[in-house]
């Protein structure tokens, strides 16, 4: 369940439900008070309405921000949306790495991982259709040709060797 199901259950059913399903899903015995999960009062059902309305009204203004995002066909908005990804994943390793260093290495064993995966595809590399027209428009437009130089880049940091640095 989604923290979002999560409340909405907890909501609905009461706070001892989401705790029994979780008991049920990992083979433990429910020992929530079945009484409580019925409403007392009108006041209390109502306030329990307007809580499942928000949060209904939550979830149908993120689905429809997702639908909205994942309409989006833009390949510079694509490639900023990943950039930001990146540098969120590396500001998350640097706080892992100052919490939890034996995560960190786990963590960049993983990153390592999928490293060597992207150095295996030759996405990076200028053999692609897509990288063929922009040296073709490079002699005549600025913006290709900071495109390829950028895909050469990447190229050049995925293909040198990286150090190993000792985190511990």
């Amino acid at each position: 369940m989604t923290p979002l199901e999560e409340e909405i259950a907890k909501l609905v059913h009461g706070e001892g439900y989401v705790e029994r399903r979780r008991a049920e899903v990992f083979g433990k015995i429910a020992t929530v008070d079945e009484g409580e999960s019925y409403v007392r009062t009108v006041e209390e059902a109502l306030e329990r309405h307007h809580e499942l309305a928000r949060l209904r009204a939550l979830q149908s203004y993120e689905m429809a921000k997702a639908k909205r995002q994942g309409k989006i066909k833009s390949k510079k908005y694509h490639r900023l949306q990943r950039r930001e990804k990146i540098r969120k994943q590396l500001k998350e390793f640097e706080e892992l790495q100052k919490t939890d260093p034996e995560a960190a290495l786990v963590k960049l064993e993983e990153l390592d991982r999928a490293r060597v995966e992207e150095r295996m595809s030759l996405k990076h590399r200028n053999t692609s259709k897509w990288a063929k027209a922009q040296v073709v428009r490079a002699k005549y437009n600025r913006e290709s040709r900071a495109e390829l130089s950028e895909q050469l880049k990447i190229s050049k940091e995925l293909t040198t060797k990286l150090a190993v640095k000792d985190f511990l």
